[in-house]
């Protein structure tokens, strides 16, 4: 696994979405903030970039 500048920068945009739905867990807005699924959502499209060959 390679994990240069675009991967990098990638995985920590994914960090910090988790990270703000970890501090709003709950907070309304269209909706509201959900920690589980920013979660899921950040492992599955790192599961699919990784399957794709982003990270090689």
């Amino acid at each position: 696994m390679n994990i240069g500048w675009p991967q990098g920068t990638i995985l920590a945009m994914m960090f910090l979405v988790v990270c703000i739905n970890a501090s709003r867990n709950g907070e309304p807005r269209r909706g509201h903030y959900d920690l589980g699924a920013a979660m899921i959502g950040a492992a599955a499209e790192i599961a699919i970039l990784y399957w794709v060959g982003f990270f090689s």
